[in-house]
């Protein structure tokens, strides 16, 4: 019996290790006192994320059963059921001469896809792809009245689970979508869902690409170039977001050339070699400032794929004002502090799973959403 209790499928998935974030705070407020301990935390966390992925501890007390929880309704929605359709035949529909906006969720992030989608709407950016990866993600976001692509995959709620092997899985299809539509012709901002637009970077990067030059903001270029070794088509491949010493794939503008095909290609097959997620697989590919304890999980990427690194042209996006990510919005809060509104919020580098980034959000005014996952009007 208690062998036949412990193998039931209705048990939670093993959860990460983690680092209870009150611990963190006894051990700061003796270290710094109680006027820096909250900040110190929040630095101590950060390290514990980054350098040993101690990454779902919480203030709460009661445990998730889950890192990521489909949102709750009322009563169980009907499944619509979309006619298959080719992503080629799909994107007929969509505007060339500008980025499209690329974008991947299953049920477990549906809610947190509609919040992302709102921020669009408010921008009035319309030139997205959204793709749903199961029926229930699909219906869920049509029915709030946005516009979606449904991929039949196996992808399931336990790919919302940072680190799983359905996660690895499930990222390797956001590489998957990219590369298709940069093949296609389309240029691209990537985005995970975890993010709201507060500003539209469509007046940014295309015009700094173009130009070859870094991107201004109010005068003063932010950002850095790196220079790459490749020919240089017609300015800079590609931007992405950037801290730390690395490149995150949470944010990144791809252009479609020549270059920038070669390297989706090289990344896909990485992604088929090394069983890590799209992050430490783009590093490998592509950056060499890597160092620490990151260098050690690097060095097995360039182990495997020695011969698809591509170092191009591109610029590192690490303006903590205007790219922030968590840790630099919603407690060290530098665009407060500076008095700018950032382009895009990035809600990572919060410890306690998708639970506690939404209770953040709401207390920053950037959960967009009613009760029932609609988009609420602007103002």
């Amino acid at each position: 019996r208690t062998r036949r209790t412990l193998l039931s499928p209705t048990m939670p998935p093993k959860r990460p290790r983690t680092v209870p974030l009150r611990k963190l705070f006894v051990f700061a407020m003796c270290l710094c006192g109680i006027p820096f301990a909250v900040t110190m935390t929040a630095l101590l966390s950060e390290i514990s994320c980054n350098k040993y992925r101690w990454c779902s501890s919480q203030w709460d007390t009661e445990e998730d059963r889950y890192l990521a929880q489909p949102p709750q309704t009322q009563q169980p929605e009907p499944l619509l059921h979309p006619t298959p359709l080719p992503l080629a035949q799909y994107l007929q529909s969509k505007r060339k001469d500008i980025p499209l906006v690329v974008a991947l969720t299953n049920m477990g992030y549906a809610d947190m896809a509609s919040n992302f989608l709102c921020s669009l709407q408010r921008l009035n950016i319309t030139n997205y792809l959204l793709v749903a990866t199961d029926l229930p993600s699909y219906s869920f976001l049509v029915k709030r009245g946005y516009d979606v692509f449904f991929l039949n995959t196996t992808s399931s709620e336990e790919a919302s689970t940072w680190g799983g092997k359905a996660f690895n899985k499930f990222v390797k299809l956001k590489v998957k979508a990219v590369e298709s539509v940069i093949t296609l012709g389309f240029d691209v901002f990537f985005c995970d869902l975890d993010m709201v637009w507060l500003r539209s970077v469509y007046d940014l990067l295309p015009q700094a690409a173009k130009s070859d030059g870094l991107p201004v903001v109010n005068g003063k270029p932010i950002g850095s170039l790196e220079t790459g070794n490749h020919t240089i088509l017609d300015g800079w491949d590609y931007a992405i977001y950037y801290y730390k010493a690395h490149s995150n794939t949470g944010f990144y503008y791809m252009r479609s050339n020549a270059n920038t095909k070669v390297l989706m290609q090289n990344w896909l097959q990485c992604c088929d070699r090394v069983p890590v997620d799209d992050q430490d697989t783009f590093d490998g590919l592509t950056d060499s400032h890597i160092r620490g304890r990151r260098l050690g999980r690097i060095k097995y990427v360039w182990s495997r794929c020695k011969t698809l690194r591509l170092l191009l042209r591109r610029i590192l996006l690490s303006s903590r004002e205007y790219f922030p990510n968590g840790s630099d919005f919603f407690v060290l809060k530098y665009p407060q502090r500076a008095h700018v509104v950032p382009y895009i919020v990035h809600a990572n580098q919060i410890p306690g799973g998708k639970r506690a980034k939404i209770k953040m959000m709401r207390e920053f005014h950037v959960w967009l959403l009613d009760d029932d996952h609609f988009c609420l009007p602007k103002g």
